[in-house]
């Protein structure tokens, strides 16, 4: 593998292919850790409802309200952003059409394109801003085989948050 080759260099890398919260001093809290021991103790650590459980799917609505998202036509919870993303652009996405997604970006997008035999349509992140995205770059991306726009916020790999001027909404301070 090249980056092994590099790294032996003793060059600094940095490997943007995954995230790991352990490594970036991610603890969960304690409360969480002993509600999850509480209930693996009282044998509550089966597999719940596919499409999620009452109480998580009825949170999820409230907090969608709460922020004004009145039009809420089904919920569904996923083990990851990752099974999410697959399954919303499978939903989508048909052969020969598009998704703009951002470069630098998370490596599973491609890998969805190419499972669905969709057409690369990368719009860059501009360094030199702190990565934001370039809008007029992603308006130029946009064309009759879109389907949707993947907009990472904060941004996987470079971390980036999304600038209320980019944005148009305060609340992506």
């Amino acid at each position: 593998m090249v980056a092994n080759e590099i790294a032996k260099t003793g060059k600094e890398m940095l490997y943007l292919n995954i995230g790991d919260p352990p490594l970036y001093d991610f603890i969960p809290p304690k409360h969480l850790i002993e509600a999850t021991y509480e209930a693996m103790k009282q044998n509550h650590n089966g597999y719940g409802p596919s499409t999620g459980t009452k109480e998580a799917l009825g949170a999820i609505e409230k907090d969608a309200e709460l922020k004004g998202i009145k039009n809420i036509n089904d919920i569904f919870v996923t083990t990851g952003a990752s099974e999410a993303i697959d399954i919303c652009l499978t939903a989508l996405v048909n052969d020969g059409e598009n998704v703009p997604n951002p470069s630098p970006g998370y490596p599973m997008y491609s890998a969805i394109e190419s499972k669905l035999m969709s057409i690369a349509n990368p719009y860059y992140l501009d360094e030199s801003n702190g990565w934001q995205p370039d809008i007029e770059d992603i308006k130029s991306k946009v064309n009759d085989k879109t389907r949707a726009i993947i907009i990472l916020n904060p941004h996987n790999p470079t971390g980036s948050i999304i600038s209320a001027e980019h944005s148009g909404n305060n609340r992506y301070r």
